[in-house]
């Protein structure tokens, strides 16, 4: 009876054991398209520390206190509003970025000091 019991427990065991693997094997032989999903993720992850950690070094500007090369840059037909959206400038490295809030999207831009587009998302 105990030996039943023990054989019975070991099948369980064994089968359970193997079902997981096979579980495991198939997650890992995803296609291409499913593969380069999961990496773009992980990029997009990275960068969205990268902006977390870049808004938390920034400070809130005025248009006036914008340099003029800056302000140059700005007078462009993409940054229509820019005197009311928020300006930034960022600590350490230096730059800005301004967010323009149109139809319910964020347009986030990074400039570097010599008021040149550096990035662009939404």
């Amino acid at each position: 009876m105990k030996l039943s019991l023990l054989l019975i427990a070991g099948s369980l065991f064994a089968t359970t054991s193997y079902a997981q693997l096979a579980s495991n094997v198939k997650q890992n032989e995803k296609s291409p398209k499913e593969n380069s999903d999961r990496m773009e993720r992980t990029h997009s992850d990275d960068i969205a520390s990268e902006d977390e950690a870049e808004y938390s070094s920034r400070t809130r500007i005025k248009a006036n206190e914008a340099p003029e090369s800056l302000r140059k840059t700005l007078q462009g037909a993409e940054y229509k509003g820019w005197e009311n959206a928020h300006l930034f400038r960022r600590a350490g490295n230096g730059g800005y970025i301004l967010e323009i809030y149109t139809r319910g999207e964020v347009h986030s831009y990074r400039f570097n000091n010599a008021g040149k587009m550096t990035r662009h998302t939404r």
